[in-house]
């Protein structure tokens, strides 16, 4: 008999507790999820950061030079933060505008103008210390 009521004495925690997660698995669900989201983010905004930082190196050491397509630019360093249409050396010309992608001030910057045949124009890197 004494066996018998040790089995149920331990075996009583372990199916309560068990009763206890069910009840709360859509939760922990949940947080599982928004875990595993904020993990993504982190490792997107990781890429971004890291793009961004060899965009400056290309574009200071002469990989991007007046005469770069804009598609060329897509695909190395996708999309810009901020576009508009402005005035450069009496003709209207396209600026992109990069910097960190979750740094909103403070953030390095770098301005690509192209003309209207998509090509880069002319290009300046702003760091947070000018």
């Amino acid at each position: 008999m004494r066996p018998i009521r040790a089995i149920i004495w331990i075996l009583i925690p372990v199916v309560c507790t068990g009763c206890a997660k069910l009840g709360n698995l859509d939760k922990l669900l949940t947080l599982k999820d928004l875990a595993d989201h904020q993990e993504a983010t982190d490792a997107h905004v990781e890429e971004r950061e890291q793009i961004f930082r060899q965009m400056i190196t290309d574009v200071e050491g002469g990989q991007v030079q007046p005469g770069t397509v804009k598609q060329e630019i897509l695909s190395r360093y996708g999309d810009p933060i901020f576009v508009e249409y402005t005035q450069y050396q009496d003709q209207v010309a396209e600026l992109w505008m990069y910097r960190m992608p979750v740094k909103f001030t403070g953030s390095d910057q770098v301005y690509l103008y192209f003309d209207a045949m998509d090509q880069v124009i002319a290009y300046e890197v702003k760091r947070q210390s000018d």
